[in-house]
């Protein structure tokens, strides 16, 4: 099953716990100012602030401002295309190519230089003003153009939110979602099912919704959205920014972060420990370590508004019973089989393992990707929700350190 093809993720539910005693939040040095925004470029992760962009090359340990030719330093927005990195002013975009050792002002073409919002679709960078529309670079800043179509003309952006192959907009106006396959040329309607959005993030292939009503999901590139709920922290809930790594999306709203596995199909709360009077801003994933920016204005006036959470902890859609440790890893046959159209899967891991189990068709297409992540010696099992997928025989793999085993299953409807 080693050289199976990878294919798109499709829906499931998975039930997910997360011990709060083991992962546990914790406060970095620095900025000392509300974070607007978050970039990641390699192990970089930069901070945009009202007093210019902080640099941490070492998970938040240090800080350091990062400000030379910053003219504006009250940065609303950051992005990152390849090494390039940009941040939004009042007083147009800029530009640094080595970490923010230097930063040069790109705005040949804006004909609005307030922009509030940056996103990225591919290699093309996207601006949004506060009345002047969007603007497209397709050369790293060096001229800008504008792409409104006959939607945004000299509007008011809401939301401006780049995938991987689209650009989503809406205005203050009306809030009415388009989506765009040209770098603005033409818009078409996207927002069936969806109410308001402040951000919109893909992830595998489904697009994950983000606003005041809580989350969304499409499945069908944006033709359509449903809310997914997110009992396990309250409804209504109004997201602000996603974050991916692999098949995990992590959400940052006004007092919770939330990891939506499986591609955004199952969400559970990683809150844990961190209960703080300001609000959470901003939100970026480093390899293991999710960071959050929060507000300035009460708990950390003089204190760092960074905070870090260790992922390594955090098993993916997986409940454990663990007493004693298993002697041997297992992979036991799900329960019921056949079934329809959900099963339980159980496995047993003897050791601190990276964990991947994943589900495929006959002609060895993954259909499913339930576990990826490190894992604690224990029993663990794990629910298939298989009702979007057709009847008939499947296989799931455990790949667990060295240990590997393949198994049937059989979804009758």
């Amino acid at each position: 099953m080693k050289s199976l093809l990878r294919f798109s993720i499709l829906i499931l539910a998975v039930f997910c716990s997360v011990d709060s005693s083991v992962a546990q939040w914790v406060q970095t040095s620095g900025p000392k100012v509300t974070v607007q925004s978050f970039a990641v470029i390699s192990k970089n992760l930069f901070a945009g602030t009202s007093r210019g962009v902080y640099l941490t090359t070492n998970n938040g340990t240090s800080w350091t401002q990062v400000n030379t030719g910053l003219a504006d330093t009250s940065v609303g927005a950051l992005a990152a295309i390849g090494t390039n990195l940009f941040a939004s002013t009042a007083s147009g975009v800029f530009l640094t190519t080595n970490n923010g050792t230097s930063w040069k002002q790109m705005n040949n073409g804006l004909t609005d230089t307030t922009i509030n919002k940056l996103a990225v679709v591919g290699t093309n960078l996207f601006g949004a003003t506060n009345g002047g529309g969007i603007f497209v670079s397709t050369n790293n800043g060096t001229s800008w153009t504008t792409a409104d179509g006959s939607v945004f003309q000299n509007a008011f952006i809401a939301l401006l939110a780049g995938t991987n192959t689209a650009l989503f907009a809406s205005t203050t106006s009306n809030n009415i979602i388009y989506r765009s396959t040209d770098n603005g040329t033409t818009w078409a309607l996207a927002d069936s099912g969806l109410l308001t959005a402040n951000t919109i993030v893909q992830s595998g292939s489904n697009l994950i919704a983000g606003g005041v009503s809580g989350v969304y999901l499409s499945t069908n590139n944006a033709v359509s959205w449903t809310p997914v709920s997110l009992s396990v922290f309250g409804e209504n809930v109004e997201i602000s920014g996603f974050a991916n790594q692999g098949t995990n999306v992590f959400g940052v709203a006004y007092n919770a972060v939330v990891e939506g596995a499986s591609n955004g199909t199952n969400w559970s709360n990683i809150t844990s420990n961190l209960s703080l009077n300001d609000s959470y801003t901003a939100i970026a994933v480093i390899d293991t370590n999710l960071f959050i920016g929060t507000n300035n204005n009460s708990d950390f006036i003089k204190g760092a508004t960074v905070w870090t959470l260790s992922l390594n902890h955090i098993p993916t859609g997986v409940s454990k019973e663990e007493e004693h440790a298993p002697v041997n890893f297992n992979l036991a046959q799900n329960y019921p089989n056949p079934f329809n159209p959900t099963t339980t899967i159980q496995f047993s891991t003897s050791e601190l393992s990276i964990v991947n189990l994943k589900v495929f068709d006959v002609l060895g297409r993954e259909v499913a990707a339930l576990v990826d992540g490190r894992m604690e010696a224990g029993v663990h099992q794990v629910a298939f929700d298989a009702s979007r997928l057709a009847s008939g025989i499947y296989f799931y793999h455990l790949q667990a350190g060295s240990f590997s085993q393949t198994k049937k299953l059989m979804l009758l409807k």
